[in-house]
């Protein structure tokens, strides 16, 4: 009968619909937790990335006050500065020098200041050549800053300078890398030296070459995402266009927040805050503290003591992912959703043709 025969079709119909409802549903579903997956997961990745580097840059001052107090206690430097006949150690002290530098190609120089402030002993490496200056060449520095600063802590106690570029003779100093000339950021660890009745006798500084750890930042880069490192007034440090770094010493045209304006200047402030997002990116931010450790814990120093003690000295480490991007990895798995919804209904399309035929080819009424 004809009633019949359109109340199976209608029960068919029914199914099916049923059928591809639940489809829709779950594809819809399993879409909604794969983008939610695959976006934490962009987010994880991210995270680990900047924390990753964040601890080795981190690590970075302690590993460096731990070499200069290591230097200040070695045997040489003590007798220098506690004997009257001062030439033959001060050639042994020499070539202890010479061979930590080797030893540790991170260091751009070594020095031994006395208590006027003159240059004692100087070990410098270029990039190629390790040089020891002779006595026509050594300078007085009583009036530098680093001086003056690590003069007026006791002992066990640590100086650390600015994050900045290399002077030498008052001129800012290139080396050789990639095959172009490129300036030298440096950042400088000294301590005071005393001898054994307790009288100041000079400063032991150390100067470091911060593309040791700065290229690993410059290196970081991918296509949906930039890392650079900030000062304080966020000017770049580290950049992969390394034409944008240290603008606080030229133009102070490049800056973090005149390239990416839609980040409020405040974020430089707020130490709690580690991720900010926008309606074209996602920052992720760690603070790094150069003149905050743990020596007194773990090492015997006092304190580390800096340009500007507490939290006024520090580094930003941030991380900028453009949205677009991630929505365009995204978009994949929309893609994917929606192959998977054609698919089932031209699936069940055939099946409800396949019913029919077979339904009139058994006569079904």
């Amino acid at each position: 009968m004809k009633f019949k025969k359109n109340k199976l079709i209608v029960s068919i119909i029914v199914v099916l619909i049923i059928l591809m409802f639940i489809i829709v549903n779950y594809a819809n579903e399993n879409y909604k937790e794969e983008q939610r997956v695959h976006i934490a997961g962009i987010t994880d990745s991210i995270q680990r990335r900047v924390s990753s580097i964040f601890l080795e840059i981190n690590n970075f001052p302690h590993d460096a006050g731990n070499d200069i107090l290591f230097l200040k206690n070695s045997r040489y430097l003590q007798e220098l500065i506690n004997t009257q006949d001062k030439e033959d150690y001060k050639n042994k002290l020499e070539q202890y020098f010479l061979k930590f530098l080797k030893s540790n190609k991170v260091y751009l120089q070594l020095r031994y200041i006395d208590e006027n402030g003159h240059e004692i002993i100087k070990i410098k490496f270029n990039g190629s050549e390790y040089k020891i200056f002779s006595e026509s060449y050594l300078q007085n520095k009583k009036d530098k800053y680093y001086f003056k600063n690590t003069m007026k802590l006791g002992d066990e106690e640590i100086y650390i300078s600015t994050l900045d570029l290399n002077k030498e003779n008052g001129i800012l100093e290139k080396k050789e890398w990639d095959n172009s000339q490129v300036y030298i950021p440096t950042i400088r660890y000294s301590t005071p030296l005393f001898d054994d009745k307790g009288k100041p006798k000079g400063i032991l500084i150390s100067n470091i070459d911060a593309d040791y750890f700065l290229e690993d930042i410059r290196r970081a880069q991918k296509n949906d995402e930039k890392m650079f490192l900030l000062d304080n007034q966020g000017y770049y440090i580290a950049h992969p266009n390394r034409s944008k770094e240290f603008s606080f010493i030229f133009d102070g045209e490049h800056a973090f927040f005149k390239d990416y304006p839609e980040v409020n200047e405040k974020i430089l402030t707020n130490f709690k805050e580690k991720k900010v997002e926008t309606d074209n990116n996602i920052f992720t931010f760690r603070f790094i503290y150069p003149t905050f450790g743990s020596f007194e814990l773990y090492e015997g120093s006092k304190k580390i003591l800096g340009d500007n003690p507490g939290d006024k000295y520090y580094w930003i480490l941030v991380s900028v992912s453009e949205k677009i991007k991630i929505e365009n990895t995204v978009k994949g798995l929309k893609t994917k959703n929606n192959n998977l919804v054609l698919f089932s209904g031209i699936m069940i399309g055939i099946l409800f043709i396949l019913i029919l035929l077979l339904a009139y080819k058994n006569g079904i009424e």
